[in-house]
């Protein structure tokens, strides 16, 4: 769990993983008192090229990419937390891990950011 800008973000992601499995990954945002707009999520873009996406929940109202980043915007939940999960197994064949990050913007800053690392194994 890492906190900045008033946020604390937690990530469950498959630390270690084979191709062709189903794995965990989810993002959770928590801000006392709520949050007063959009939540917007900025995520490593290589890091899906590991990833056979099967869906996600909540779908983002809108999403954008720019500079090995994909921008995802969501409408403000009720209450402090949030959470934005992906239905993904690693891509069969995969041999090789990826590192990435997710963050929560500010405008254009990140507030918090998370770095990761998965690795496949054999």
């Amino acid at each position: 769990m890492e906190k900045g800008g008033g946020y604390e973000l937690d990530l469950t992601y498959p630390r270690i993983a084979r191709s062709g499995l189903d794995v965990p990954w989810a993002v959770t945002v928590h801000r006392d008192g709520g949050f007063d707009g959009e939540i917007v999520l900025a995520i490593t873009t290589s890091y899906f090229e590991v990833l056979e996406m099967r869906g996600r929940l909540p779908e983002p109202s809108s999403e954008t990419a720019g500079d090995g980043l994909a921008y995802l915007t969501f409408d403000p939940p009720p209450g402090d937390e949030f959470t934005f999960a992906l239905d993904v197994r690693i891509r069969a064949g995969r041999q090789w891990g990826e590192s990435g990050s997710v963050s929560v913007m500010e405008g254009e800053n990140s507030a918090v950011t998370i770095y990761f690392d998965a690795w496949l194994v054999p």
